[in-house]
């Protein structure tokens, strides 16, 4: 088996895809022209023909956290950071306003 989905939403999926990190997202690309995406005579972005191509992964790229505790008589504060760098994220919310025309660049 090449592909396992994990979950569908709108025109994007979740999938396990041999060969691939876990979490790769599938769904239509754009047309690139030159490493830029390629605008039609509609001035909307134009889509491949793959409605399953390969557009990422949703694991980032890497993660770090720092800690640290300050301690005064009885009291203790502690904070905590953490950092996510790289992967691929999808908005259902996003898709969800321009699809309806909630957002003002859905106006034209």
């Amino acid at each position: 088996m090449e592909n396992i989905l994990l979950n569908a939403q709108w025109d994007i999926s979740t999938n396990l895809v041999v060969g691939q990190p876990y979490g790769m997202l599938r769904g239509s690309d754009f047309v690139y022209t030159n490493g830029k995406r390629t605008v039609g005579e509609d001035g909307m972005y134009l889509e491949g023909d793959d409605p399953i191509a390969l557009l990422g992964s949703t694991l980032p790229d890497w993660n770090a956290g720092i800690t640290t505790v300050l301690n005064y008589k009885r009291f203790s504060l502690s904070g905590l950071v953490d950092i996510s760098q790289g992967g691929k994220l999808y908005s259902a919310d996003m898709q969800y306003g321009l699809a309806t025309g909630i957002f003002a660049e859905t106006a034209a």
